[in-house]
């Protein structure tokens, strides 16, 4: 006996198995995705990023910049740095 998964679940079970962090924001930057790895990485439970603004990860220092990045990706429909890995700064829910 075969069992089918949809392309959606399937989806949906990679995200949640990930070791790597999976975060999504919706164009105004609200968190609308946030796996356990992101958990781990940020200090933050599901529960309390889900519908917050990404600027709970984001250092205070580096917010203007950061919506202005986000703004002009909104725009194009693309990152400047594209397919490219990226380093950055957040904030741990730890407060480090």
């Amino acid at each position: 006996m075969t069992t089918t998964i949809h392309s959606e679940q399937l989806a949906q079970w990679l995200i949640a198995q990930s070791p790597d962090a999976v975060t999504y924001s919706d164009k105004l930057g609200l968190i609308e995705l946030w796996n356990a790895s992101a958990e781990q990485m940020f200090g933050f439970s599901a529960e309390q990023a889900l519908g917050q603004s990404l600027d709970i990860i984001i250092p205070e220092k580096l917010r203007a910049a950061h919506w202005r990045g986000f703004d002009a990706a909104i725009a194009a429909g693309l990152t400047k740095y594209s397919g490219k890995p990226m380093a950055t700064k957040a904030v741990h829910g730890a407060g480090h």
